[in-house]
């Protein structure tokens, strides 16, 4: 989005599951967990659950990737992932 564009996107639904930029599926950690390891696997579980077809109603589409971020410490130890369903380009 274009500087001061983010809201706009939002109101719009772009990032609902079925936009073209879904976030945060399963709820995101403000509906379950806590930073650190339990936070960031409960990530990637969810990406394993949509690129897998298996979410049910909050399935986004047939994603063919996902990216993971998840923090640790007090914000003081970062990971990214990127994953990619086995047979999609």
């Amino acid at each position: 989005a274009p500087g001061g564009g983010a809201a706009d996107r939002v109101r719009r639904g772009d990032f609902d599951a079925a936009g073209p930029l879904p976030l945060n599926t399963h709820g995101g950690l403000l509906s379950f967990g806590h930073s650190g390891v339990a936070g960031g696997m409960a990530h990637v579980a969810e990406a394993w659950t949509q690129l897998a077809g298996q979410a049910g109603s909050r399935q986004a589409g047939a994603p063919r990737c996902a990216l993971v971020h998840a923090d640790g410490g007090v914000l003081s130890a970062h990971v990214s992932l990127v994953l990619q369903a086995e047979g999609r380009r």
